[in-house]
């Protein structure tokens, strides 16, 4: 599971954002998207995809979301109701 807030400062929200967007066009790349953000959510297994880049530039292909994915999205959307104590 990705921290909230990991070593590249990524908010709840942008990772939020960033399953949502995926699981709502599946199939689809990364060019619209945060790449630091799909390439965590990749490296840690919540998102499959084919890795297209090249020197000049980073990018995915064909994303789409995995179980842990799914479960991931679920919990982090269930954090974010709790009211905070």
């Amino acid at each position: 599971m990705i921290p909230v807030n990991n070593k590249l400062g990524l908010q709840m929200d942008s990772i939020i954002e960033t399953l949502e967007f995926i699981k709502s066009h599946p199939h689809c790349d990364s060019w619209s998207l945060d790449y630091h953000v799909v390439l965590d959510l990749y490296n840690s297994g919540h998102i499959a995809g084919k890795n297209v880049s090249t020197l000049s530039c980073s990018s995915f292909d064909n994303l789409r979301l995995t179980i842990s994915g799914s479960e991931y999205l679920k919990s982090l959307k269930d954090s974010q109701s709790k009211p905070n104590h």
